[in-house]
């Protein structure tokens, strides 16, 4: 329990971090080859209207088309457009009427509609494909109080199974679950904007926990996988769990004693019946019967000897190529000094080796905030938005920075998404403030 604490108060200073400097001592200027110039290949942008950084939007692909939500999140008077994108040109098949409310949960395709969540209201709006037309707005009781413990998680994601179920979680009140509901339930001829209370007898609720999910779920392979964890760090139990989509009950969970969960994100890739888990340790298991396969644990007593790992995941997600994971750390380049750890050992670029969850190869930009965001992998390189300071791109076997193009502006937590060989990431544009969808294409 000691060498937990200890790790996770590294993880508390690392995260305070954050926006470039993190009270750095001053240090005598000296002056440092340049770094080399990339220039990437716009080949289409698109205006939004989110205002702010648009860290929250996420951009889902299905087949050609980019479904993405639009509009004003952070002010009082919220709104939101559903759009629908063809991501080979950038244009817009259809915009969604304006729905006054918040989401921040992403769009999911489930059949021929697509569905997302309200954070507030406990809605789950539900559209048209092909048209964009409100199809139906769904809950569950007309208490409030009870639609919060069965509706979806403000932040989290939700899953469609067989053009016909959605999964989500729901950890109200320290009650962790997976909700299973049928959309067979939703009567499409009723008039659109009329919510419609569905019967909780349409809900099902599974592998209830007394703790939090802590990760968005992930549905492989006929099962939904889920993390749940506590609040207590001196207590701490990270439970990774499966259910079974068509039965629609528990089907394994292993409790993880030595680790912590922080973040809450995207913390999970399957591949070739494995399931990786990045929780404060890089856990491989079997995705159909719980066993590990390995588990890659930094314990530190006093000193950090090693390049943080995993235990600095932030969660935005990782990528997959050629046996190795790509993804973005908490660490800054103030952290070093913070912490009280060489700098060496500090890295929120880093090459993850599938095989065994150890780092292959990593950078520490100078000057780095924070990163929040999924390094992206086409065409054997590695593409990493920075904060403010241009798109990093990297050689994806040996690490090498092949160049840094600083007309590419981004918050460096966006969610971004590739579509064969083109790079979609969200640019910040700062003199209007709002997002710019752009669209590269990688050679």
């Amino acid at each position: 329990m000691k060498k937990i604490i200890f790790s996770f108060l590294i993880i508390l200073i690392l995260s305070s971090c954050n926006l470039l400097s993190c009270f750095s001592p001053e240090k005598k200027e000296k002056t440092e080859p340049a770094e080399p110039e990339y220039k990437s290949n716009i080949v289409w942008t698109l205006q939004t209207e989110m205002s702010a950084r648009p860290a929250s939007v996420e951009c889902v692909i299905y087949d050609k088309f980019l479904y993405m939500i639009d509009g004003e999140l952070y002010e009082a008077e919220n709104y939101f457009n559903l759009i629908k994108i063809d991501v080979e040109t950038g244009k817009i098949i259809w915009k969604a009427e304006t729905i006054y409310t918040t989401v921040t949960c992403n769009v999911v395709k489930c059949g021929t509609k697509l569905y997302l969540a309200g954070k507030y209201d406990h809605y789950l709006y539900c559209f048209d494909d092909e048209t964009g037309n409100l199809s139906a707005i769904v809950t569950f009781s007309e208490d409030d109080e009870y639609n919060e413990t069965v509706c979806p998680d403000a932040v989290r994601n939700i899953v469609a199974y067989k053009d016909r179920y959605l999964f989500w979680s729901n950890s109200k009140n320290n009650n962790a679950k997976i909700i299973k509901f049928d959309t067979n339930q939703i009567d499409f001829i009723k008039e659109p904007t009329v919510v419609q209370v569905i019967d909780t007898n349409c809900i099902t609720s599974i592998g209830e926990d007394e703790n939090n999910i802590y990760s968005c779920i992930l549905l492989e392979n006929g099962m939904v996988y889920f993390i749940t964890s506590g609040d207590d760090y001196d207590k701490v139990l990270v439970k990774v769990g499966a259910v079974d989509c068509e039965a629609g009950e528990l089907k394994w969970r292993y409790v993880i004693q030595d680790c912590y969960a922080i973040g809450g994100g995207y913390t999970m890739y399957y591949l070739d019946g494995k399931l990786y888990a990045f929780i404060g340790a890089s856990v491989c298991f079997e995705a159909a019967t719980g066993k590990i396969i390995y588990k890659y644990v930094q314990n530190f007593d006093n000193d950090v000897n090693e390049v943080l790992t995993s235990e600095l995941f932030l969660s935005a997600g990782v990528s997959y190529s050629n046996g190795r994971f790509y993804c973005t750390t908490i660490a800054s380049s103030g952290s070093a000094f913070q912490a009280g750890i060489d700098e060496k050992y500090i890295k929120n670029i880093q090459c993850i080796d599938a095989k065994n969850g150890k780092l292959i190869w990593g950078d520490l930009p100078k000057d780095s905030s924070s990163l929040g965001v999924r390094p992206m992998v086409l065409n054997d390189k590695v593409f990493v938005p920075m904060y403010l300071q241009g798109l990093r791109v990297y050689d994806e076997k040996t690490g090498k920075l092949i160049g840094v193009d600083k007309n590419i502006i981004t918050t460096g937590d966006e969610r971004n998404a590739s579509y064969k060989d083109l790079l979609i990431l969200m640019q910040w544009d700062t003199k209007k403030n709002t997002g710019l969808l752009t669209a590269i294409r990688v050679e």
